[in-house]
């Protein structure tokens, strides 16, 4: 659906973390003792103990990132007006970040700095057995309780309010934040952000906002969205898609499409991204659409840091300019199948310029 009039801007709310990706040994995540493709957040304590596991060299810098700004920066990369609303510390990193960030398009005003605070981070360690996949340990400190609710009147150009699943862990704010959308005919959109976000202590704020109409638009993979099932159906043990689990097969197949339908009784669009499958879209009415991911040989996988990211840039962008859901989701999938190829969702501008017009080629008849 397109935005009204005057409305162009996406605005992303979440962490501004800068990713630091991890290149482990094979066999290093379980010397680790993580389970691959798990998201936690770190206290100084576990910090300092992963560094430790993690031996001395890890990368002392890396990219902008977090989830809702791999967003934003990929919808910028596009050509859509984004704004981020986070927060950085007043150390060496923040103003690298707020630079890196602007370099890309990106609105940063919207980014409180903390005194005395450090800057957030994230470990993105990647297993190269596992065909890059990446398993994320963050540190937030004193910035993850900082972000600033938006002012009254401030989203009167905003389109759509993009919430990270890692807002909920503020208590209060990203509810906070979706009731100044709908206040101001804002749009939301939510990424569950992790299996573990969702069946731990932000999931329960999750399924309320859910459940309350406040969110348009949900992505989640499909572990998430099971765990999203099991949070706003508790008493249906899922919907069958908890026990069933995910996967290639028919039962895998199955599970995914109930956890669709029973996301897509509380939005207007929820999206479940399905890995090297693609993805499934259920839409306003029942609508649904299934899209294969775009071709990418195992031997082109870096690693799959802001891959679910990526694949909503392409698809809000299209949405937004009111795609068919079956293009949108086309459009996500070839910024998911680019971004897997480079490290650490760090495309670069010929690539950037190239899924623009292949985009543009698409979106030029709807």
């Amino acid at each position: 659906m397109a935005p009204g009039p005057g409305r162009e801007v996406v605005l992303g709310v979440g962490d501004a973390v800068t990713d630091a990706v991890v290149r482990l040994a094979p066999g290093g995540l379980g010397r680790l003792g993580l389970r691959a493709g798990s998201c936690a957040c770190l206290d100084e304590a576990g910090e300092r103990a992963l560094l430790a596991e993690l031996g001395p060299s890890p990368p002392a810098q890396g990219v902008p990132g977090g989830s809702a700004a791999n967003v934003v920066k990929g919808l910028a990369r596009l050509g859509c007006p984004s704004r981020l609303l986070s927060a950085l510390g007043d150390d060496a990193a923040g103003p690298r970040y707020r630079e890196a960030l602007g370099a890309l398009g990106v609105d940063v005003g919207a980014v409180a700095e903390v005194a005395g605070a450090r800057s957030p981070i994230c470990y993105c360690l990647v297993a190269p057995e596992l065909a890059g996949e990446r398993t994320m340990r963050t540190f937030l400190g004193s910035c993850g309780d900082a972000k600033p609710i938006p002012a009254p009147g401030s989203l009167r150009d905003v389109a759509l309010v993009h919430l990270e699943g890692y807002a909920f862990y503020s208590e209060g704010f990203a509810e906070a934040v979706a009731a100044q959308a709908r206040r101001e005919g804002a749009r939301v959109s939510l990424d569950a952000g992790s299996a573990e976000l969702v069946l731990g202590q932000a999931g329960g704020a999750m399924a309320a906002l859910l459940r309350a109409g406040a969110v348009d638009i949900v992505f989640a993979n499909e572990e998430e969205a099971r765990a999203l099932v099991r949070r706003l159906e508790p008493e249906s043990g899922g919907a069958g898609a908890a026990a069933g689990g995910g996967g290639e097969g028919a039962a895998g197949r199955g599970a995914t499409a109930a956890a669709l339908e029973a996301l897509g009784q509380h939005v207007e669009t929820a999206v479940v991204t399905t890995g090297a499958r693609g993805c499934v879209v259920r839409g306003r009415g029942g609508a649904r659409a299934e899209v294969g991911a775009a071709t990418v040989g195992a031997a082109q996988v870096v690693d799959t840091v802001g891959a679910g990211d990526a694949f909503a840039s392409g698809f809000l962008f299209a949405h937004l300019q009111g795609a068919p859901l079956e293009t949108a989701a086309r459009c996500g999938c070839l910024c998911g199948a680019q971004v897997v190829q480079v490290a650490g969702a760090n495309i670069g501008e010929a690539e950037w310029a190239a899924l623009k017009s292949h985009i543009a080629l698409l979106l030029e008849n709807i």
